[in-house]
């Protein structure tokens, strides 16, 4: 699967009138913001979106020549007014100030009035504008009948001065049938003839984000936090997902502290806007949306309930101020609340499955995309890495630290920078205050540099004496790393060995036979084998062509999986070309080549090696090909070792369910 972006923003429920619940603490007050008072109506089997009302901006020190907002460049231009003050009041000139670099598909446009606005006087404007697209999910943004979002915190849908938030006040105008879920908290529902009206008020800061549908609604109100889902339609996991929810929910507001959004919402969007927008789950202030495909899973993920849960903290109500950029304080503390998610509920053994996604890292790293993570640049791999790797240094320095000294810290950045901002090295001082103790070392080794230890180990039993030799590369790390001595009756001891240098010799005494020794066996600290970074290494032209893929770089991408194939490891050990073939197939079958994707994923299936959990997502797209192609049997043949290789895998995904719809639907068209 392309990777998914995650982003953020708020929602809260609109049926019945129902008011939703209080959040359980207020905020301090923020500074003044923008107040927005809108009227929105969406028409999304048109694709188009009509808005109109008033913005109040706040006073600024200095007089002011000109003010600069924000919108979507599929909005037309603008008619603004100046209301207040006196002097001023009247149509306004507006100029094109360029590309908005900080905000996806957006432009920037300047206000001009007749004369400057005065230092020290609030302005009040009138506004219009109207706009659409029918491109689906361009810019965390869609307007269509399947479905409607629009996500402040990426693109401005709505006039965003300064990439400040905003407060005031909200109103939806849809067809009747439609349910509008909004930032804010909703304040009214009626109906008028055959439209729909849903009203909300935000009284804290906000990125403004909606979302717009025929929803079904399923709501659960025991729990600390009341939860609501918004759905297409009945699903049988429904019941999963509003438990799923409520758990996590509870451990998160253990870590990070309150929830103070009120009502949690989780709303359906469709697959093929959201794909396309570049996302599998996306964060609003007190709801996220969760694609159509995803929900089609005959299972929930607790790990991805927990992100986007965790989201609702980081940014929303702690944002990153400074640096290069935001990733360490918004997705990897949100992957690190995930991990604690799925360790309170589903245990240690699931937790340390999650861990273990950090062999992502590896790749990346081995690819030549490597960086300290206390100074991430802006990139899709750097993404991934926060993802990957950030996550589990966050789970270490908690361990360091202690669970509670760190929930501790975290809870304190919650209160005291609330719907505010906080530096990274703010942050890291926070933690080091709870701590009670100098964390110098850690932050340098962790967060100051790239790179992984790769450690490795050699051992011998002389009688009653065991001593093992733990080599790690250099620069060292200074570690507690868990060592499991197994022994020949098979029973096992755990000892934590401290290592600082590049060799580290340990002598014990054991009457026991020896077995085996293992390093760090659960993976509790971020770490490479020999063999691991080998792999990592002879994976580069995968990985490189996989991230611009994600990127949406399609034809640099198949350069370099071509390329790749110049460049084969002289034996093949991890099955390099089966990867670099099938994702060779897939670019061609989006392309609709589908010639060439069957001949590319006949070369991987004929792979000595071929990574077993890829061998669903392959086989699906041989039976794809081949039902277009009209190979029936070949479709059935590919559908049916869909089913075997879940199967074999323990798993029953959206994939299988494909492959079953193809085999009935081949079914039906033989009788």
């Amino acid at each position: 699967m392309k990777r998914a972006l995650v982003a953020t923003i708020i929602l809260l429920e609109a049926l019945g009138g129902h008011a939703g619940a209080q959040p359980h603490a207020e905020p301090p007050k923020s500074k003044l913001v923008p107040s927005y008072d809108l009227a929105i109506r969406l028409i999304p089997d048109a694709h188009r979106l009509e808005a109109a009302g008033t913005i109040a901006l706040p006073a600024e020190p200095v007089e002011r020549a000109t003010v600069k907002f924000s919108l979507r460049v599929d909005m037309q231009a603008p008619h603004v007014e100046v209301l207040k003050p006196k002097a001023c009041v009247g149509a306004v000139e507006l100029g094109d100030a360029g590309q908005d670099k900080d905000l996806l598909v957006t432009k920037q446009w300047e206000i001009r009035p007749k004369r400057p606005f005065p230092a020290g006087v609030a302005i009040l404007l009138k506004i219009d504008y109207a706009g659409g697209s029918e491109a689906p999910g361009s810019g965390f943004f869609n307007l269509g009948p399947d479905g409607s979002f629009g996500c402040g915190i990426n693109s401005a849908w709505y006039p965003v001065f300064g990439r400040q938030r905003g407060s005031g006040s909200l109103r939806f105008t849809v067809r009747k049938g439609l349910v509008v879920i909004a930032s804010g908290t909703p304040t009214q529902r009626r109906d008028i003839g055959d439209t729909s009206v849903f009203e909300f008020t935000a009284h804290r800061p906000s990125y403004f984000s909606f979302a717009a549908g025929p929803y079904t609604v399923v709501r659960r109100r025991e729990g600390r936090v009341p939860v609501t889902l918004y759905l297409f339609k009945e699903r049988p996991v429904a019941e999963e997902l509003l438990n799923a929810c409520s758990r996590a929910m509870e451990v998160l507001e253990d870590e990070f502290g309150e929830y103070p959004f009120g009502d949690f919402s989780l709303v359906e969007s469709p697959s093929e806007a959201s794909k396309a927008a570049g996302f599998l789950g996306i964060a609003f202030e007190g709801f996220f949306l969760a694609r159509s495909d995803y929900l089609d899973r005959s299972t929930v993920d607790l790990a991805y309930i927990g992100h986007e849960l965790s989201h609702q903290w980081f940014p929303f109500v702690v944002g990153q101020k400074g640096g290069t950029t935001t990733l360490m304080l918004d997705e990897a503390i949100a992957q690190y609340g995930s991990l604690r998610t799925v360790e309170e509920i589903s245990g240690p053994a699931a937790a340390e499955l999650h861990r273990r996604g950090g062999g992502d890292a590896l790749r990346l790293m081995a690819a030549g995309f490597d960086f300290p993570l206390g100074s991430l640049p802006d990139t899709g791999a750097s993404y991934s890495l926060s993802n990957s790797k950030g996550y589990v240094v966050y789970d270490m320095l908690s361990c360091t630290v202690g669970r509670d000294k760190f929930r501790t810290a975290v809870r304190s950045v919650t209160g005291k920078y609330a719907f505010g901002r906080i530096t990274w090295d703010e942050f890291l001082r926070e933690i080091e205050r709870a701590a009670g103790q100098n964390l110098g070392w850690f932050y340098q080794q962790w967060f100051g540099r790239g790179g992984c230890p790769t450690l490795s180990v050699t051992w011998n039993q002389d009688r009653e004496s065991l001593k093992y030799t733990i080599t790690q590369a250099s620069p060292a790390y200074r570690i507690e790393l868990p060592v499991q001595i197994e022994f020949a009756d098979g029973s096992a001891i755990m000892q934590t060995t401290r290592i600082e240098q590049e060799k580290t010799d340990v002598v014990i005494d054991t009457p026991r036979r020896v077995h085996a020794v293992k390093l760090d066996p659960h993976f509790e600290v971020f770490h490479a084998t020999p063999d691991q970074w080998s792999e990592a290494e002879e994976m580069r032209y995968f990985t490189r062509g996989n991230l611009l893929w994600n990127s949406n770089h399609t034809d640099e991408a198949l350069k370099t999986f071509q390329e790749g194939l110049q460049h084969l490891p002289k034996v093949d050990a991890y099955g390099v070309e089966f990867m670099l073939r099938m994702h060779l197939g897939w670019i061609h079958q989006e392309a609709n080549r589908l010639a060439e994707a069957r001949d590319e994923y006949a070369l991987a299936l004929a792979q000595p090696i071929r990574p077993g959990s890829y061998l669903p997502r392959l086989y699906l797209n041989v039976a794809t090909v081949a039902q277009e192609q009209g190979d029936r049997q070949r479709a059935v043949w590919a559908a049916q070792n869909v089913l075997s290789t879940e199967r074999a895998l323990g798993q029953d995904t959206g994939r299988s369910r494909r492959a079953r719809e193809l085999l009935n639907q081949n079914k039906a068209e033989q009788k």
